[in-house]
């Protein structure tokens, strides 16, 4: 009797879970918060409201360009950490953001 190939319907689920867990490393190293902290020290306001005209405290720090674009773990590193790559935003430009994706 022939054999049938059932696709495994777990794949897409491990395949999220092991890039969450790439993505957590990073929020979990040691040099994540202060870098987050001093992007809020120095950009108090939400960039994207600022530049709109409107005022708004800042309570997130997003990736411009995700760290997660890239498969290269020195890479992924240098965007991770890169000031340069960092916007301070409200909640609501954040979660506008991300619902993007």
């Amino acid at each position: 009797m022939p054999s049938i190939n059932i696709p495994n319907r777990h794949s897409k689920k491990r395949v999220a879970t092991t890039s969450k867990k790439a993505a957590q490393h990073i929020y979990q190293d040691k040099r994540w918060r202060p870098l987050r902290e001093e992007k809020l020290r120095c950009n108090p306001l939400c960039e994207r409201c600022e530049a709109a005209g409107k005022s708004r405290f800042a309570q997130e720090v997003h990736h411009i360009t995700p760290f997660m674009s890239v498969m290269n773990i020195v890479l992924r590193d240098q965007l991770a950490f890169d000031f340069d790559n960092l916007e301070s935003l409200c909640i609501d430009c954040h979660k506008l953001e991300h619902s993007n994706y």
